[in-house]
């Protein structure tokens, strides 16, 4: 529970400060309105949008995936498939806002999948029970 704990407020924190470094643009700060509809600005550089941060918040829930994926699988596909649905639940809302547009949402997926599965091929070792069985054995 501390490796899901710390991987999800990894795995958040780094979403959030690659958001405040970026100079992307939200749709919102990039629409100006015109008597005929919008003209699409894509020069226009206020930034901070890109990744998506509050879809971070579900996608987080894939690190489950990974702590539970050798001992108990209903679970593990559990945390992957709700991760993935309120990840796109909440950058769904989002975008209808204006706030991203999809590549932001999929980007972070994208990202946040990367640390979790870097992560986990650091620490494999520690979730493989039949690697721990051995050693175990080993000891006695």
């Amino acid at each position: 529970y501390g490796y899901f704990f710390w991987l999800v407020i990894l795995s958040t924190s780094l979403i959030g400060l690659l958001k405040s470094q970026s100079a992307h643009a939200c749709p919102w700060n990039i629409t100006i309105p015109t008597h005929q509809g919008f003209f699409w600005d894509f020069s226009a550089t206020k930034g901070h949008c890109f990744p998506g941060g509050h879809a971070s918040t579900g996608f987080a829930l894939m690190a489950g995936f990974f702590v539970f994926r050798l001992s108990d699988k209903k679970r593990a596909y559990f945390f992957l498939i709700s991760g993935l649905i309120l990840g796109f639940a909440m950058g769904w809302a989002q975008m209808m806002r204006g706030a991203h547009f999809l590549s932001h949402n999929l980007w972070t997926a994208w990202i946040i999948w990367l640390v979790n599965v870097s992560f986990y091929l650091l620490n494999y070792k520690r979730f493989n029970p039949s690697q721990s069985m051995d050693k175990a054995a080993e000891k006695v």
